[in-house]
């Protein structure tokens, strides 16, 4: 098994393509033993990319905008079919990835099927925290550990993480892209699997259901029981890698 990383990877198959995008404040390691799982069980070219502002580990994270990831996004899916000859890549996004994933189908951009785990919609809210002013009081918040149970894992996924202190600008950025690409689901035609952890400490799961009730083309909605935000990693992964394959396989 390859060590978790922070690096971008591709992995060239015989035919197709799945192109991975990560959370915010991530990196591949997120989706990696995800792609590695899909490359060897479906034959297809997998890549993973890293999203503008995450490009350089940091103490503290760049202030990154959803228009540079939505930008950024657009310009690697185009780099990947050229390098692929694939005109129909599928995209497996996780968390914050999945709101650039959104918009670019909106916009007929992505014309694959899409896979999107725990799509960051809403942010959780543990009970007597007022988020958004909790929010708007620094630019920068400490990271949390990894939402993680595995010891091994979670010290593994520590060792890629790219910054200590998490960007506030940036997660405002994210939740005004989910607020515009909610309103606009209607208009995503492609075939879209999501899968949300129920015990997501994270983002709010309501939000994956929500979004599966106003998509507009055919969607499969699964809930993944006990496992928290970091689905392709956590315990019940098996799991996820199951749906994904088969959903990518139709």
């Amino acid at each position: 098994m390859t060590p978790l990383s922070f690096s971008p990877f591709t992995l060239p198959g015989r035919s197709g393509a799945v192109l991975l995008v990560h959370g915010l404040g991530g990196g591949p390691y997120e989706l990696q033993r995800l792609g590695e799982h899909l490359h060897t069980k479906t034959g297809r070219t997998v890549r993973a990319l890293r999203l503008p502002g995450h490009e350089h580990p940091a103490t503290f994270m760049p202030h990154s905008t959803a228009a540079q990831w939505v930008a950024g996004l657009e310009q690697q899916l185009a780099t990947f079919e050229q390098d692929t000859g694939e005109p129909n890549v599928d995209v497996v996004a996780f968390s914050m990835g999945t709101l650039p994933t959104l918009r670019l189908a909106v916009n007929g951009r992505i014309r694959g099927r899409i896979a999107l785990l725990a799509p960051f919609l809403n942010v959780y809210r543990p009970a007597g925290i007022n988020i958004e002013w909790s929010m708007g009081l620094l630019p920068h918040v400490p990271r949390r550990l990894p939402p993680l149970r595995d010891r091994a894992v979670r010290n593994e996924v520590l060792a890629c993480v790219p910054f200590k202190w998490f960007s506030v600008r940036s997660a405002q950025s994210a939740l005004q892209l989910a607020s515009e690409v909610l309103d606009e689901a209607h208009r995503v035609s492609q075939p879209t699997l999501i899968l949300q952890g129920d015990g997501d400490t994270v983002v709010d799961p309501a939000g994956a259901e929500r979004l599966a009730a106003r998509l507009g083309g055919h969607r499969t909605f699964h809930v993944i029981r006990d496992s928290d935000h970091l689905l392709a990693l956590d315990a019940q992964h098996p799991e996820v890698f199951d749906h994904v394959t088969r959903f990518l396989n139709g």
